[in-house]
């Protein structure tokens, strides 16, 4: 009985002395390529745990810590891993998520310009699914509406328009698109008095 007491003594100081710190990384991820991303887990009570960070199996030589910075430059869906080597030998979980990586978005913008004032003023972009559309422009002007319409154009509605586009956790470059607005009664009014003449 006593053998048999030392035993399970000998058995819980062994499995508490490898209990690792619970740590978790908060996933699945998604990503731009291109962009950089920090990730970490928590860190173990008991200094001097050192860190192995696998990205599908190959380990990173970046860090030995619990937290790593990775930059992320083809487009794919990884497998991101981390395990913990205690001071004392004992290898703790592996705790893994995956990491999806998105293309950078280009997208292509349209518009009706040049457009008479009264006349309606019409701004489209492509369609990215799952996709959140940001357009600003001249006088303060800002829309979250993918095909975006001013119904009655004026002068002071000329000039620059951007939009930006997030999916994914990827925001686009910003696309421009330059829009004229003409007084075309003063134009029409020129043409007739010029063919007159």
């Amino acid at each position: 009985m006593l053998n048999r007491f030392r035993y399970i003594l000998l058995f819980c100081i062994v499995l508490f002395s490898c209990i690792n710190a619970v740590a978790q990384i908060a996933m699945p991820d998604s990503v731009c390529i291109g962009n950089e991303k920090h990730y970490n887990v928590d860190a173990n009570i008991t200094p001097g745990s050192t860190y192995v960070w696998r990205i599908n199996g190959v380990a990173q030589t970046s860090s030995n810590l619990n937290d790593i910075h990775i930059t992320w430059n083809t487009t794919g869906t990884y497998l991101l891993e981390v395990q913990e080597l205690s001071a004392d030998g004992c290898l703790g979980p592996i705790r893994s998520g995956q990491v999806i990586v998105s293309p950078a978005l280009n997208i292509v913008t349209k518009s009706n310009s040049p457009v008479c004032i009264g006349s309606p003023l019409e701004l489209t972009a492509e369609t990215v699914e799952g996709s959140t559309y940001l357009w600003t422009g001249p006088n303060g002007y800002s829309s979250i509406t993918q095909n975006s319409e001013i119904l009655s154009a004026s002068e002071v509605v000329a000039g620059t328009y951007y939009l930006t586009v997030s999916n994914n956790g990827c925001v686009s470059a910003p696309s421009t698109i330059y829009i004229v607005v003409n007084n075309c009664i003063v134009d029409l009014l020129f043409l007739r008095v010029f063919t007159k003449w």
